[in-house]
C-alpha cells in the first residue's frame, strides 16, 4: 500500500504515528582494538582486585549532562576510583584507571568494560596492558555481559 494512502487513511481516523528518530552513526578515528570476553558472566571475585569493571554513564546535572567514569571491585562491589568530566572521551577514562592504579597494588586484574570507543582505543589498551592490566569487553549489543554495572547504574540514577 503506498505511503500516501495510509497518511490519508490515518488523517481520516484521527490516527497519529510516532516517528522513530534517526540513530546517530559515529565514525571512529581508529580500528577498534576489541578483547576477548574473560569475565563470561561470572562477576564475583575471590579477592580483591581480582576483577575490576568499569563504564561510563552521564548524570545531568541542570541542563548540562556531566560523564561519570567509574572502576567496580568484583571482590565487594567497591568503587575503586571516579572521575566527572565534561566530555566522554579518552583522557575520562585513563584518568580514571590512573586514580585506581594508584590506590591499589594490581598483578593480573582483569578489567572488564564494554566495547565502547574510549575503550577500544590504541591509547587506552596501550596503557591498560603497559600497567599489567588484562583488558576484557563484554559482546556489543549484550547488557547481560555487564550486568555488575548496569545494576549499579540502575541505582546510581534512581537514587
Amino acid at each position: 500500500m503506498n505511503h500516501k494512502k495510509v497518511l490519508r487513511i490515518m488523517r481520516k481516523y484521527n490516527v497519529l504515528s510516532r516517528v522513530r528518530k534517526k540513530k546517530k552513526i559515529f565514525v571512529l578515528g581508529h580500528e577498534p582494538v576489541v578483547a576477548k570476553n574473560r569475565i563470561q558472566r561470572r562477576f564475583k571475585a575471590t579477592k580483591p582486585n581480582e576483577k575490576w569493571f568499569t563504564d561510563i554513564t552521564y548524570l545531568m546535572f541542570g541542563n548540562k549532562p556531566l560523564y561519570f567514569s567509574y572502576i567496580i571491585d568484583g571482590f565487594n562491589n567497591e568503587i575503586v576510583s571516579y572521575k566527572i568530566g565534561e566530555t566522554q572521551d579518552v583522557s575520562l577514562v585513563l584518568d580514571t584507571l590512573k586514580e585506581a592504579l594508584r590506590k591499589r597494588n594490581v598483578i593480573d586484574t582483569i578489567l572488564h568494560s564494554d566495547q565502547g570507543k574510549v575503550y577500544t582505543s590504541k591509547q587506552f589498551q596501550t596503557y591498560a596492558k603497559e600497567k599489567g592490566i588484562i583488558t576484557s569487553m563484554s559482546r556489543t549489543g549484550n547488557c547481560h555481559d555487564n550486568a555488575l554495572i548496569e545494576s549499579f547504574h540502575s541505582h546510581l540514577k534512581s537514587e
